[in-house]
């Protein structure tokens, strides 16, 4: 049986700045990227999103073929909530002309599974941005490394 390896807990947080730093620099560099489905709209979440302390409400704009226009942070809340406002949502993406999006939020809880205000909100966001032609999907919900799809749950 291996021996249990004890992480300092200095080390973990230094990699965890060194993660968050290069993502930071790197999630600019990923407009154009293709977003393939449900893998990489997850991959992108977690990227960003996987470390922070408190809610955070993102969204990916999209073209009519998918790839990225903006990654953008929309919404800080607490370690347990965070308000979305749908106008805001809405108006972004009228401004950036987007033709798709992906919804992103993390819960530092470490549980990934959506709360019925998450699904309430999935829907009043899918339903408002079909108004003007964007469709949204999915939503994506990141717990530390993990990750759930709304989509492949059949909640979208």
């Amino acid at each position: 049986m291996p021996a249990k390896i004890k992480y300092d807990e200095k080390v973990i947080a230094r990699a965890f700045r060194m993660i968050e730093q290069r993502a930071a620099e790197t999630i600019g560099s990923y407009e154009g990227t293709k977003i393939h489905g449900t893998h990489t709209a997850k991959q992108l979440a977690v990227l960003d999103l996987a470390t922070e302390e408190r809610e955070i409400f993102a969204v990916a704009y999209l073209t009519t073929r998918h790839e990225l226009i903006e990654w953008r942070r929309m919404f800080y809340g607490t370690i347990n909530a965070c308000t979305v406002h749908v106008r805001e949502v809405v108006k972004h993406a009228l401004k950036v002309n987007a033709a798709a999006v992906v919804l992103a939020h993390n819960h530092p809880s470490g549980n990934p599974d959506p709360s019925p205000s998450d699904e309430a909100l999935t829907r009043e966001m899918a339903t408002a941005l079909r108004v003007i032609g964007v469709n949204v999907l999915d939503h994506v919900v990141v717990a530390g490394s993990c990750s759930l799809s709304m989509a492949e749950r059949g909640l979208l």
